[in-house]
């Protein structure tokens, strides 16, 4: 039985139609897995992400994501299988890594040894203690870095969070980056709403 050129074309056409629908359907499939991932990832290591954010997976790798939501960014990079003791270890580490970006030290030429460099006190990461670890509020710059100490190199406001989940035995660093309308009160706020699932 031989097919006209018409119930060709309609085949044809049929076939286009099911693969373009079959591309959209596994689009939109796929993205909703990544956008439900962020906090799933999290929970699977015993860590609680807020609820009113949705974080959308950018970048993944086996121990450290990158994702978004509403102009912020969210860093984790996760540590498994440590006790409280190497936790707390890491989590100090991770505290004088960052507290040391900010304390004065001498220049390294010797006609200006008696100056000191500091960055002054409005730029020092304020510190927080919680239930599950420690957190910072502070500034970061346009490549996320810390240890700005001048107005005109200030891009961000940002959080880093140092968590400890029994449950999972992990160690989990939470860094946020936000625009500088967000408040310190604000982040301070976000950062506490990081917990781990008891």
């Amino acid at each position: 039985m031989m097919l006209s050129l018409f119930q060709k074309k309609k085949i044809l056409v049929g076939l286009i139609l099911v693969g373009i629908g079959t591309i959209f359907f596994l689009t939109f499939f796929i993205s909703q897995k990544w956008e439900e991932n962020a906090s799933r990832r999290l929970a699977q290591y015993g860590a609680n992400i807020p609820k009113e954010e949705q974080f959308v997976i950018t970048q993944s790798f086996d121990d450290y994501f990158i994702a978004k939501s509403k102009g912020r960014t969210l860093k984790v990079e996760i540590v498994e299988g440590y006790s409280e003791k190497q936790a707390e270890q890491y989590r100090d580490e991770q505290s004088m890594l960052l507290e040391g970006l900010y304390v004065p030290q001498l220049p390294p030429y010797p006609e200006f040894l008696m100056q000191e460099n500091a960055c002054g006190k409005k730029y020092h990461p304020v510190k927080r203690e919680t239930r599950h670890g420690i957190f910072y509020t502070l500034f970061a710059n346009d490549r996320l870095g810390y240890g700005v100490c001048t107005d005109d190199l200030i891009a961000y406001r940002a959080g880093l969070g140092l968590l400890y989940c029994p449950s999972g035995k992990t160690a989990i660093k939470v860094e946020v980056f936000t625009d500088l309308n967000t408040t310190q009160k604000d982040m301070e706020d976000f950062m506490a709403l990081f917990t781990c699932i008891e």
